[in-house]
């Protein structure tokens, strides 16, 4: 038995598939969310990294991040080579790779309701929130009377929403792939909203309205809105995913048609 380790700022579309047929045949597979639509682009770093064992990928960790200090990490790992310290060993690699990057925060994932998922992160952080994934199709979003205009931004124009995201989430947050959306209200940047489109499902995120504006139904204008133009352009499904303890924002997306999928622990582990 021969093992190796891999690791890659990119994937090759041969390395991509692999990946896709690893996460398959884990059991709790279909509910992870992997960034498949940017693992063939070279980013800063290596980012991906494969366990081969006789050649064959039995493991996979990948990283995303979106500000200079926070990396996320996804893992996974075969159910017949679980248990062997494979995860283990391939989490020590990213954590030594992420603080030669300078990251100083690591978020691990887990599928709540994945079990040796949930053993090995309580095993190696400590639980900083959780998230449910919500899912629904156009077709079944609610429409909302509008006042908000959204339109897409040019691909690396943040200016017009850098103070949204200082205002709501304290920092700027770099999405090179995903497209960015303002909504105005009377020409004035009041919300925003990222969009990354994989096999034809739509993810949201980045979703936020200025403090001072909240309250005034800005959110649900800019959902709707969003879920009419996607729609439009033929996507089939809408996913978002909402901190559990954010009741307003949870209780805009489910009356606006959004319902539960799965949910996830994110652990946090200070490099």
């Amino acid at each position: 038995m021969s093992d190796s380790v891999i690791s890659r700022s990119f994937l090759d579309s041969s390395e991509i598939d692999e990946v896709r047929r690893l996460q398959k045949e884990c059991p709790e597979g279909d509910r992870l969310q992997l960034n498949y639509h940017t693992m063939s682009r070279p980013g800063d770093g290596d980012d991906h990294f494969l366990w081969l064992r006789d050649g064959v990928l039995v493991g996979y960790a990948g990283l995303s991040h979106y500000c200079p200090e926070e990396v996320e990490v996804m893992c996974m790992v075969h159910p017949l080579h679980r248990r062997q310290g494979i995860a283990s060993n391939m989490l020590a690699r990213v954590m030594d790779v992420s603080r030669d990057r300078g990251f100083s925060r690591m978020l691990l994932v887990s599928e709540v309701g994945s079990e040796s998922g949930q053993a090995f992160v309580r095993g190696s952080g400590r639980l900083a929130f959780t998230e449910h994934l919500l899912r629904s199709e156009p077709s079944s979003l609610r429409p909302a009377s509008s006042e908000i205009v959204i339109d897409e931004l040019p691909l690396g124009s943040i200016a017009e929403i850098e103070g949204i995201m200082l205002q709501s989430f304290g920092e700027i947050i770099e999405k090179p792939t995903a497209r960015r959306f303002v909504g105005r209200l009377d020409g004035r940047a009041v919300g925003m909203m990222d969009v990354d489109i994989v096999d034809g499902e739509a993810y949201l995120s980045g979703f936020a309205v200025l403090p001072l504006e909240r309250g005034k139904g800005y959110g649900r204008q800019i959902l709707s809105a969003m879920t009419y133009l996607l729609r439009d352009e033929g996507v089939d499904t809408i996913k978002i995913e909402v901190e559990t303890q954010n009741r307003r924002a949870l209780d805009l997306y489910l009356s606006s048609g959004f319902r539960p999928v799965t949910s996830y622990d994110y652990f946090e582990i200070l490099l």
